[in-house]
């Protein structure tokens, strides 16, 4: 096959690819893989044999990356197994997607060397210490294919839709959103009033410059929220776009969201803004709501580490409340927990008028602190028990027999404490509804 318009040579050697002949090409883009990438090839340097593959890529249906000595299709290999010894591994083989597992056990791989060697020496060596040599992958600097499979094996199916869902695995639509957009998105949540983006807002943003099938997803939108707020604090101190180009250009956080963890506020901060957003929009559907919100705990979890949660569920599977906890609400009840306070605020923050239940306690500079937070449908002895016993079973720290005491109003009793699963705690009526309310209207 004449390969001869995708590229230029000189000297035996590829220096450039034709992007703009693939447009044209209506043949198998396989074939012009094996006639352009063949054992032995020269090309001017990585990041050109690079380019050539991202670009074949674009109109093929897969997307590439790049490591130290390979380009390979990123569902390359196989999934980890749940019996591997790594913790990282047993994670990412439990994790469940909707468009099915990245890892598909594809062949595609390019295998390369450079023409120049480095020597590197040991940080601490000694007399018996030898160099080491590596392939230096400098701009400009040759290098020569070794091994090239130019095909798509196992379950790989190059495909437009393979595409959309590999690149929003690997984070490359939200990590390559435009500098004006972010610009655009950071002074939104400046100026908000709220301290918050709705979804509505950042769809309307993403959906010119995303491709018209890419649909935005749940996960698009929290990697764009949590990306926005961590890039806040850095339009304060640009006065200009450009200097705010500058500093996100040079910035960690362009790095990809799918492998980065959240800190701890970070997740409260979320779980907060996200809840209050869905129990906020138009509508009476509570079921849909809740569901979306038990969508955006999960993705939470994954990110967050500490940060548990639960859903609860009537006889009938309807979901009627949801609970989470994170590491620093953990670690308040295994330091503090020995006496708790219980209620639920009715005051009606959100049209659904689902109350805010929260477990809390006093730290070590008599300031309220909470063990977890919950939305429930009502406040009904279930409601209580369900919070209390999540909490339990998702601090270690603290024995239910390590529980002393439980305030709270007329609602509880003796009983209803020890049905919580606390059998040494003693309940009290607090200060507040004892003798602010209780003994005063009498």
């Amino acid at each position: 096959m004449d390969v001869s318009k995708f590229h230029s040579i000189t000297e035996n050697t590829i220096t450039s690819f034709d992007y703009s002949s693939l447009q044209s090409y209506g043949g198998c883009l396989t074939d012009v893989c094996k006639a352009l990438f063949k054992n032995g090839d020269q090309w001017k340097d990585r990041s050109t044999l690079f380019e050539a593959v991202k670009c074949i890529s674009a109109y093929s249906g897969f997307a590439p990356y790049l490591t130290q000595e390979y380009i390979r299709c990123n569902r390359y290999g196989n999934m980890k197994s749940k019996d591997s010894k790594s913790v990282l591994d047993q994670k990412q083989a439990a994790r469940d997607f909707a468009d099915g597992r990245l890892k598909a056990g594809c062949t595609f791989s390019i295998k390369f060397k450079s023409s120049v060697r480095e020597k590197k020496m040991p940080k601490n060596p000694t007399a018996k210490s030898k160099p080491k040599y590596r392939n230096d992958f400098s701009d400009n600097t040759f290098i020569t294919i070794e091994n090239a499979v130019c095909e798509h094996g196992g379950h790989c199916k190059p495909s437009s839709q393979q595409q959309i869902m590999v690149r929003s695995r690997s984070g490359l639509y939200v990590k390559n959103v435009s500098d004006t957009a972010i610009f655009t998105l950071c002074n939104m949540l400046k100026h908000n009033s709220g301290g918050r983006l709705k979804t509505v807002t950042i769809k309307s943003i993403l959906q010119p410059i995303w491709p018209i099938n890419k649909n935005i997803s749940k996960h698009d939108i929290f990697n764009v929220r949590l990306r926005i707020r961590r890039l806040l604090p850095r339009l304060e101190k640009c006065d200009t776009f450009e200097s705010f180009q500058k500093s996100i250009n040079t910035s960690q956080l362009l790095a990809g969201l799918d492998s980065e963890n959240m800190s701890d506020d970070e997740a409260y901060d979320m779980a907060t803004l996200v809840w209050k957003e869905l129990l906020n929009k138009g509508g009476d559907n509570s079921s849909d709501s809740l569901l979306c919100f038990e969508e955006y705990l999960q993705i939470l979890s994954e990110k967050a580490k500490g940060f548990a949660y639960d859903i609860a569920h009537d006889s009938d599977g309807t979901i009627n409340g949801a609970v989470w906890q994170t590491a620093t609400m953990r670690d308040n009840f295994e330091r503090f927990g020995g006496y708790l306070c219980l209620d639920v605020m009715k005051r009606g923050i959100n049209k659904l008028l689902w109350p805010y239940l929260a477990v809390s306690m006093y730290n070590d500079l008599e300031q309220v602190c909470v063990g977890c937070e919950a939305i429930v449908c009502s406040e009904r002895t279930e409601a209580y028990e369900f919070v209390v016993k999540f909490m339990c079973k998702n601090s270690p720290g603290r024995p239910t027999e390590d529980v002393y005491v439980v305030a709270g109003d007329g609602f509880f009793n003796q009983a209803m404490i020890e049905t919580f699963g606390l059998p040494k705690a003693k309940f009290i009526a607090d200060y507040y509804h004892l003798f602010d309310t209780v003994l005063r209207d009498r």
